[in-house]
């Protein structure tokens, strides 16, 4: 039986010898370890991520049966930012589909929308979005509202009182948000 030798040079000037079997293993073990540590590097985010890089929410096509509009008036004051009045356009569907927008004539504030699935808003005039899984996050009231009108409580950082027929008043009794909303009924 003969036996390999390979001289490894070390930092500081020192050498030693290894047997060849010994540091074939050690290269392999090192270049296994680098394909996980690639393929780690690839695929950890999309796992990470799944699927909510797609979620997005049905698409509201208003004309098609099922839809109940109501429009009016809000006033917003997004924590740390001022009052923001403008005009509210609430719709809802049968299934359980809301769909909202929020402006201030010519200019869209935020568009919201959620489904059973995803929720979604978008500001465009600052050029974001956020989406999700429903349920919607409480600290986007708006997608809450078609429940709230119908009295049922708000999330535990909400306040909301009903001051008159079509209006109402949300305060986030945490952040100092604050959301009037003035719908009339049909």
């Amino acid at each position: 039986m003969c036996l390999a030798f390979v001289l490894i040079e070390r930092t500081g000037g020192a050498s030693e010898w290894y047997p060849a079997k010994f540091v074939m293993k050690s290269h392999l073990i090192i270049k296994i370890l680098s394909v996980i540590q690639t393929i780690c590097t690839v695929c950890v985010p999309f796992l990470l991520l799944g699927c909510g890089t797609l979620s997005e929410v049905t698409p509201v096509e208003l004309s098609e049966p099922g839809w109940r509009l109501r429009e009016g008036q809000a006033v917003w004051r997004p924590p740390s930012r001022p009052e923001i009045a403008g005009e509210l356009v609430l719709a809802t569907h049968m299934d359980g589909r809301v769909w909202l927008n929020f402006s201030k004539p010519p200019f869209t504030i935020f568009t919201a929308s959620s489904d059973d699935k995803f929720w979604q808003i978008e500001f465009p005039q600052l050029g974001k979005k956020r989406s999700g899984r429903s349920p919607s996050p409480s600290r986007f009231l708006w997608l809450h509202l078609p429940w709230l009108l119908e009295d049922e409580p708000p999330p535990s950082s909400w306040k909301s009182e009903r001051s008159q027929v079509g209006r109402w008043t949300f305060k986030n009794l945490k952040t100092g948000e604050f959301i009037l909303v003035d719908l009339p009924y049909e």
